[in-house]
């Protein structure tokens, strides 16, 4: 339920925003390209139930670590590409 009141509004702001910028892709409603939001929603429908299992499979601590392991490396790509960029 979180992820969908961050999608939402995350969404509609990428669709008014973008609504006035020259040169867009067709089928696209501001910086939302309709088919690959079409292709994202069909995968996640077919993927959730099977990584909502997968989930309750794995252990909560070994879970903990791995997300935590993914955002240390995400955050250390970001300070990285941050830094080289400049």
């Amino acid at each position: 339920m979180i992820s969908f009141l961050i999608a939402v509004p995350a969404t509609s702001i990428l669709t008014i925003t973008g609504t006035d910028i020259a040169g867009r892709p067709p089928y696209s409603i501001g910086y939302a390209w309709l088919p690959a939001v079409g292709i994202i929603v069909l995968i996640s429908f077919f993927t959730i139930p099977y990584f909502a299992t997968l989930t309750h499979r794995i252990h909560h601590k070994t879970l903990k670590m791995g997300f935590g392991l993914y955002v240390i490396a995400a955050s250390i790509k970001l300070v990285y590409t941050g830094i080289t960029t400049y």
